[in-house]
């Protein structure tokens, strides 16, 4: 149930008004902030208060802009889903 709250981001990341690409956006956000967390996200907090922590919905929102930036500008030659 934790992980279906971690994915509950999606919201957040629609309010972004990015457009397209929420789902990449969506699963490459919660990629990087698992990779640089190095598995110190409380999925125990998140199940007891059924919600995200504030600082965690914060780095949510500051990660998905850069994520989107990033796969937005895919190298010459390649479309948006085979650069993801």
């Amino acid at each position: 149930m934790s992980l279906y709250r971690l994915f509950s981001i999606s919201a957040k990341v629609d309010h972004q008004k990015f457009g397209g690409y929420r789902a990449n956006i969506v699963t490459y956000t919660l990629s990087y902030l698992s990779f640089i967390a190095k598995e110190r996200i409380d999925l125990n907090w998140i199940w007891k208060h059924q919600s995200l922590p504030p600082d965690l919905q914060q780095m949510i929102l500051i990660t998905s802009q850069g994520v989107h930036q990033v796969i937005t500008n895919p190298p010459d030659g390649c479309n948006v889903t085979e650069w993801c």
